[in-house]
C-alpha cells in the first residue's frame, strides 16, 4: 500500500504512510483504502488511483469475508 503512494505520496501524505505501516491488522489496512485513493488522486489523477485500488483491493481476496467486499462497479470494490 505504501510502494502504491510512491515517494511523493509519501513525503505528501506522511500520516496516511504511518497509518498503513502501523496498522494493527487486516481490517485496519481494508479501510485506509479510501484515504489512499484520496492522496493518489490527488497526485496522480482519479484514473491512476482508482487502478492502484483495485490492485490493493485484490490482495484481500480471501482474507477478509465477502461481506466487506463494496458492491462491482464501485471504485473500492472488486
Amino acid at each position: 500500500m505504501v510502494d502504491s503512494l510512491g515517494d511523493e505520496g509519501c513525503m505528501s501524505f506522511p500520516q496516511i504512510e504511518r497509518r498503513v505501516l502501523f496498522a494493527e491488522d487486516l481490517h485496519g489496512l481494508w479501510y485506509l483504502r479510501s484515504d489512499i485513493m484520496a492522496a493518489i488522486s490527488s497526485l496522480q489523477g482519479e484514473s491512476v488511483a482508482s487502478q492502484k485500488i483495485r490492485q490493493i483491493t485484490s490482495m484481500f481476496e480471501g482474507l477478509l469475508p465477502k461481506g466487506m467486499f463494496a458492491r462491482p462497479g464501485s471504485s473500492l470494490g472488486n
